[in-house]
């Protein structure tokens, strides 16, 4: 798992393994999805 950082808990080391092994456009259609996400969340909390 080079270039990750392990929180010691064996979840986190098992999600960057499979991070890992997933192709880059499928890294990044993830990355977009939970930015889009994170966007939603963000103005859901600005709008309340």
């Amino acid at each position: 798992m080079s270039g990750q950082l392990a929180l010691g808990l064996s979840e986190a080391l098992v999600a960057a393994a499979v991070w890992e092994t997933l192709p880059p456009e499928r890294q990044r259609e993830v990355t977009v999805m939970l930015a889009r996400l994170l966007a939603r969340l963000l103005e859901a909390e600005r709008g309340e």
